[in-house]
């Protein structure tokens, strides 16, 4: 018998046990993440800093977004906002604040790959190839 009060047997359930609930909460986190609802977040997140980045640097750019197929979501960049739907009837809206003397305009639908295009004073959402 051991004197100290630890079993073997004990501590060999305690890591089987702690093992498991780790992989269960790493399996969560992972469906969350890749959740229709955190995607749409994610992109409507991605445009808002890309338009505004773009306000605030000077010349022309364009950006590319590649890290995911977004055929199966509607981009819709209108004056001083942008929309996303889903697929399960999502829809996220992100407002920012653009000067009077900037156009933004553009709209994507079954498209897999998109881009933002500034050119001048104008910033517009288009497939990419397009």
């Amino acid at each position: 018998m051991n004197k100290k009060g630890i079993s073997p047997l004990m501590l060999i359930g305690e890591l089987l046990l702690i093992g498991l609930v780790a992989t269960m909460i790493f399996k969560l986190a992972g469906d969350y993440s890749n959740s229709e609802e955190i995607i749409v977040e994610k992109l409507a997140d991605d445009i808002t800093l890309t338009v505004n980045t773009f306000i605030g640097v000077p010349g022309d750019k364009t950006v590319s977004f590649y890290w995911l197929d977004l055929s199966k979501y509607e981009i819709l960049l209108v004056k001083d906002r942008v929309i996303v739907r889903g697929e399960e009837g999502l829809e996220v809206t992100k407002y920012f604040y653009v000067p009077s003397n900037y156009d933004l305009t553009g709209q994507s639908k079954n498209l897999r790959d998109v881009s933002l295009k500034k050119t001048g004073k104008k910033i517009e959402l288009k497939g990419v190839g397009s």
